[in-house]
């Protein structure tokens, strides 16, 4: 199951680097799920620990499941995703 979606994604950020789009589904964010993201926190505590390194992503977009590898990392913009989750 879904239990956030990317409400924007940044021109040039790593979220669009990686591939995200607007309204695409999170479905797991590397070990996180709907089960265990913690009104997202776990998301932010993920992301924070893999600054320079990878996590894969499985995203729900047009009724498909779509895999991608996103590369927190600092750049010029705000936080280090480039993309705004809200919770589902």
């Amino acid at each position: 199951a879904s239990f956030a979606r990317i409400a924007s994604v940044t021109l040039g950020s790593p979220a669009a680097m990686a591939g995200l789009r607007e309204q695409d589904e999170v479905v797991r964010y590397g070990h996180i799920d709907a089960t265990n993201h913690d009104q997202l926190r776990a998301v932010a505590r993920l992301t924070g620990r893999s600054e320079g390194g990878y996590i894969p992503l499985a995203v729900r977009r047009d009724c498909r499941m779509v895999e991608v590898t996103l590369a927190p990392q600092r750049w010029e913009g705000r936080g280090l995703l480039g993309c705004h989750l809200v919770p589902m």
